[in-house]
């Protein structure tokens, strides 16, 4: 998913042995007998709640026409159906972030509409009854965006980052944000920055001079309106602002990585610019820390640039001996024309069919697959190297935004 072919297919990668069914599996769509619908390939949202995979809205291949559609596929009979479903729908959209909730609800998040900047609303989808559902969400409600990483973390839904569009152009995030399922209440973890500043602003306004000492009663008197405002404090470094990233829970901690963001280089000329896969942050749920760590790529002499991607973590099923859990992303990356270890120049393209496999223990990385399919369309802007050094942060700016 999505269908790229002329008859629907579904293709099956064994995490055992690491290899591609040799023949995709043929999809069959049910529609009522009375119905002319017939199905459009779609590049779309998925969610799985145990063999069933799920599929809301997106964008239509041919015509780029916005959908809002509910499918569903059984992965036991193959069979793909349409549902009619009930209540309010959400508008036609696509980029949302669509995740699992108690194993039976599906919750839809933002997106981008038809003649908007950017949406912020907020449905439920009960698979048990076809029934949508909109919460009255209060709290630090995130403002509009679509590209944004999402993860369900139990019953509390983090998003990530996104992006905006606005009459200059558009704006990229750099926000955590946590919505508790249960109260519906939006929480902001707050910038690390902003937590030093509230506190150099106390200490000047009752004249401390001790840039270390803080009241511990005022301390909690901060705390305590933060709570309130659902502000959530953090530290450490925090990860920089960007769309289209991967976002994933494992033992404690969300891990994020790839996507991209919009800058300007000495011209004022805004360009693309590209996260490596080996560049991770990571967000300690318990402590509230923000820390970085570097991947290792194994058996790869360039440095790889994730796009349109999807991730997902296991147990190490190959070799049960070996701690900690991987990461399998399955996706397409960028090409450039002279690739070096952390940077290239020119983009070319984009390369599909890639798996690359992460350990989260040990922090390196393989891939499998073919690094030359997938598609060679030829970039006219050309690679664009941003006006700071982006080596040191496995960034790569590959191409200008009109």
């Amino acid at each position: 998913m999505p269908f790229m072919t002329p008859d629907p297919v579904c293709y099956v990668f064994d995490l055992i042995t690491l290899n591609w069914e040799p023949i995709p599996r043929k999809i069959v769509y049910s529609c009522c007998s009375q119905s002319t619908d017939k199905y459009q390939p779609f590049i779309t949202a998925v969610a799985a709640i145990g063999s069933k995979i799920y599929m809301f809205g997106g964008r239509q291949v041919q015509s780029s026409t916005l959908s809002n559609s509910m499918y569903v596929l059984d992965t036991n009979t193959f069979v793909l159906q349409k549902l009619h479903c009930r209540g309010n729908s959400p508008q036609p959209r696509f980029d949302h972030s669509f995740d699992t909730l108690y194993n039976r609800y599906l919750v839809v998040f933002g997106g981008l509409c038809l003649d908007s900047s950017g949406e912020n609303d907020l449905y439920i989808f009960d698979t048990k009854t076809d029934m949508w559902i909109e919460p009255g969400c209060q709290g630090q409600i995130p403002s509009p965006r679509y590209g944004h990483a999402s993860v369900m973390v139990g019953d509390e839904l983090y998003i990530f980052g996104g992006t905006q569009v606005e009459a200059d152009g558009n704006i990229v995030y750099d926000m955590l944000y946590k919505l508790d399922c249960k109260t519906w209440i939006w929480s902001k973890f707050d910038h690390p920055e902003a937590q030093r500043y509230r506190r150099k602003m106390y200490r000047n306004s009752q004249d401390i001079s001790d840039a270390d000492y803080l009241p511990a009663n005022m301390d909690r008197q901060i705390s305590f309106s933060l709570e309130k405002d659902c502000v959530i404090e953090t530290t450490g470094n925090p990860p920089r602002e960007r769309l289209q990233c991967s976002l994933l829970y494992i033992s404690n901690k969300l891990m994020l990585f790839g996507g991209q963001t919009i800058r300007q280089n000495r011209e004022d000329t805004n360009v693309l610019h590209a996260y490596s896969i080996c560049s991770v942050d990571i967000f300690d749920i318990r402590h509230r820390h923000w820390s970085k760590k570097y991947t290792k790529l194994i058996g790869i002499a360039d440095n790889i640039y994730p796009q349109d991607v999807c991730c997902f973590s296991v147990q190490d099923i190959c070799d049960p001996r070996l701690p900690g859990q991987r990461l399998l992303v399955l996706g397409q990356q960028r090409e450039f024309d002279s690739p070096t270890a952390s940077s290239g120049t020119g983009f070319s393209g984009s390369l599909g069919g890639s798996i690359y496999e992460s350990d989260s223990s040990r922090h390196s990385s393989c891939i499998y697959g073919q690094e030359t399919s997938g598609l060679n369309t030829q970039n006219s802007a050309g690679g664009t190297q941003d006006s700071e050094d982006c080596s040191n942060e496995s960034e790569y700016t590959f191409g200008k935004i009109n």
